[in-house]
């Protein structure tokens, strides 16, 4: 059985600087991974060769057996890999409920006309992924707040919403411990165990 994430001597140079080099490694379904190492050990360039923002020069990436090495970012998400940053980024303003709707875009079929007329498969592609979301929420036991706006959540919660709002198979992040309070790590590790449901986490 392929592992659900496959690293195979990925290496990346920007000038003369060599960021990482023959980085090889493997995530399971259901596991949790972490890259620890200084600032500046390439941790984040592999996070970006994963979700396709970087090409590595020289290796292989895959997904379930399938290369995914020079496929774009776009491509990348459509297939199911998410990635969060430190910065939550959702839209304060809207919804729960909005917000991972709008994240179920990537994975959306419909033009734009056939939105705009909202009829047929448009409507029924719609209903699917509101059917998604649903079980999201309530997953993450957050029913009574779908219709709360994210920027009224504490700060845990907006951090479940972010990472759940793309999750398919896998979710990578990048986040600095040095200095977190308690607090903030039992957020991470609880919003990491639960995208590990459906894939892996890193």
């Amino acid at each position: 059985m392929s592992a659900l994430l496959e690293i195979r001597e990925a290496s990346k140079a920007f000038g003369g600087v060599q960021a990482v080099t023959r980085v090889a490694l493997e995530a399971q379904k259901g596991e949790i991974l972490s890259v620890i190492g200084p600032n500046g050990a390439g941790k984040t360039t592999v996070l970006n060769m994963i979700s396709g923002f970087y090409h590595p020069d020289t290796g292989r990436i895959a997904l379930e057996g399938h290369d995914v090495t020079d496929l774009s970012p776009s491509r990348i998400a459509e297939l199911g890999i998410a990635r969060t940053f430190q910065n939550i980024a959702l839209f304060r303003g809207m919804t729960v409920l909005d917000n991972l709707m709008l994240g179920r875009h990537v994975h959306m079929k419909t033009g734009v006309l056939g939105a705009f007329a909202y009829w047929g498969f448009a409507q029924k592609e719609e209903v699917e992924h509101r059917r998604r979301v649903e079980d999201i929420i309530d997953f993450l036991r957050i029913q009574d707040l779908r219709r709360r706006p994210t920027g009224s959540l504490a700060y845990g919660l907006q951090k479940r919403v972010g990472r759940w709002r793309w999750t398919r198979r896998s979710s990578f992040s990048t986040s600095r411990w040095a200095g977190a309070t308690t607090r903030r790590k039992r957020t991470w590790r609880a919003s990491s165990s639960t995208s590990t449901r459906s894939g892996a986490s890193l």
